[in-house]
């Protein structure tokens, strides 16, 4: 009981860099679950501000301006030079566009080159000047004015190429619009389309956040027991060393339970009802097994590193490359086969293959016997690795202790 109570001790010392890195991981799966989790229908196109002066008041320009309403925001404001460039200034507007009398006319009456001509903006040209020709006010290289530019020449190149088809002006403008209203079609792969759980997002990124948090607060503990100023002072209390090591065990262990009920309980708040399924219970489990690993690769290191920054080094890259390698922080579909086979070798992979499969499945009824197998060879390789870190650790251990 008292090494017990001197570990917790030791513990208060790292309370204040466990809540900086509990809050930090936080802060970041909060933000992961929100990108992950949101809809990739909700893009909408920015909209421009755009005013237009229609001195043609004809059907065409009409349809030209409904056109840009709906794709666009439309200032009003006076048709005056000085109004003009005042709004511009105070980006009230970022483009403006002058239809000058006689556009649909001009564009009727022509042919294709003709056609082509009235399709381009003349900007640089006064507003008396060619008034058969749209004319423009913009900003210098403007991205929005080239953009709304290229939205304006393709309903004019659509318009004209219907009427040089020979479909009479109003057919045209029927056909113009109901060509520009037609939306391209993106497909969606189905792990893009399908929903995606709070659940499956925070429980994929916990992986690597109980990696550096139990590592980074446990290593640092049992270091300090290591250190042979410690071990002197112990050997010479009634405490045995048997039964000192075991003290460490259970107290390692509770503390690694109190960082695992931490983020699990997060869980719950952030995922509410999708905890409370026999999936859900699954994920735990797999979380646990995880977090078990995480204490035996704390264990592994605290037997030989003995400088704190060269611990987090070590374990910010194992963490890293275990993200990276394994489908944490990026998906599997995008990663190759050499790196998906290089990094069975990691634990972390095998946590991953069954919170993937998890993905498949509502409730626990709905598992096949390939899904049995899959679960049970990834509870079960990640507890023979954490198996192998701490028999790598005594074995260190031991070494040191005959030189």
């Amino acid at each position: 009981m008292q090494v017990f109570k001197t570990y917790f001790k030791v513990a208060k010392k790292h309370l204040g860099a466990f809540f900086i890195y509990s809050f930090i991981f936080l802060v970041l799966l909060n933000l992961f679950v929100s990108q992950k989790t949101d809809n990739p229908e909700n893009f909408k196109t920015s909209k421009i501000k755009v005013s237009v002066f229609d001195h043609d008041h004809s059907n065409l320009s009409s349809s030209l301006i409904s056109f840009i309403d709906e794709n666009h925001e439309i200032v009003k404001m006076d048709e005056d030079i000085d109004t003009i460039r005042d709004k511009m200034y105070i980006r009230d507007v970022e483009y403006v566009l002058i239809i000058p009398e006689g556009f649909e006319k001009n564009i009727i009456s022509s042919g294709n080159a003709a056609a082509s001509e009235l399709a381009q903006h003349n900007t640089d040209k006064s507003l008396n000047e060619n008034p058969y020709q749209l004319e423009s006010f913009k900003f210098p290289n403007s991205v929005s004015a080239i953009f709304i530019q290229s939205q304006i020449n393709k309903f004019i190149n659509i318009y004209s190429s219907y009427m040089i088809l020979g479909y009479d002006a109003d057919t045209a403008n029927t056909k113009t619009l109901e060509t520009l209203t037609l939306e391209a079609k993106a497909n969606i792969t189905a792990s893009q389309s399908e929903e995606i759980s709070v659940s499956h997002v925070y429980y994929t990124y916990i992986c690597y956040i109980l990696i550096s948090s139990i590592v980074l607060c446990i290593a640092p503990i049992i270091i300090v027991f290591n250190k042979d100023e410690i071990k002197r002072r112990t050997n010479l209390s009634c405490v045995s060393p048997f039964k000192k090591n075991l003290c460490i065990a259970f107290a390692s262990f509770f503390f690694m339970l109190i960082i695992l009920f931490l983020f699990v309980g997060i869980s719950f708040i952030m995922a509410g009802n999708e905890m409370t399924t026999g999936i859900g219970m699954v994920r735990i489990f797999n979380t646990f097994v995880n977090a078990v690993m995480c204490l035996s690769f704390a264990f592994l290191l605290a037997t030989f590193v003995t400088n704190e920054n060269l611990l987090g080094f070590i374990t910010n890259f194992f963490g890293l490359a275990s993200s990276f390698l394994c489908g944490i922080f990026v998906d599997r579909q995008f990663l190759g086969k050499t790196v998906l086979n290089f990094s069975k070798i990691l634990p972390a992979h095998w946590y991953m293959n069954i919170e993937l499969e998890l993905t498949k499945y509502e409730k626990l009824s709905e598992f096949t016997n390939s899904t049995v197998k899959t679960l049970t060879y990834g509870f079960v390789i990640q507890l023979l690795f954490a198996v192998a870190m701490f028999a790598a650790g005594m074995v260190i251990s031991k070494t040191k202790k005959s030189a």
